[in-house]
């Protein structure tokens, strides 16, 4: 068993003491850079060309995915807007209630429902804080006003 560095009463190390004894491990190289000093441009272009045309003999193999996943931009959610008659509900339960009925008539994507709960969750979260700010100042003034 390695023998424990030596430290002073703060745990703080001695002069000439140190934590790694065999020193920091060595840096590892880059794949990029392991990959050009073991493969001239030809050799590279040459690989690439395999991969896109085993990419296009077989679209779910591993080719695919990495020309997919590192080439091509991530898709972007596409929501267009939406509505839902509320009526006269103007209360959270409510709303939450009619957006999940939506979904179930099929008026709006289950996707779009998250959204619009998530928003309205981040939104209840929003007002509620405000209302402890308000609460809070209020306390405080019936504070001072007791201490007078």
């Amino acid at each position: 068993m390695a023998e424990l560095a030596k430290r002073n009463a703060q745990g703080h190390f001695l002069p000439g003491e140190t934590a790694a004894p065999a020193g920091s491990p060595r840096k590892r190289r880059a794949l990029k850079s392991i990959l050009a000093a073991a493969a001239s441009p030809e050799d590279l272009q040459l690989i690439l060309a395999n991969g896109v045309k085993d990419a296009h003999e077989n679209p779910t193999g591993a080719w695919a995915m990495l020309i997919a996943n590192k080439l091509l931009p991530s898709p972007k959610s596409e929501m267009s807007p939406i509505s839902i008659d509320l009526g006269d509900i103007t209360d959270s339960i409510g709303v939450g209630r009619k957006i999940i009925e939506a979904v179930a008539r099929s008026e709006i994507s289950p996707d779009a429902a998250q959204a619009l709960l998530q928003s309205m969750a981040a939104l209840n979260s929003m007002v509620e804080i405000e209302q402890l700010k308000l609460e809070i100042e209020s306390l405080r003034g019936l504070l001072s006003d007791t201490r007078k």
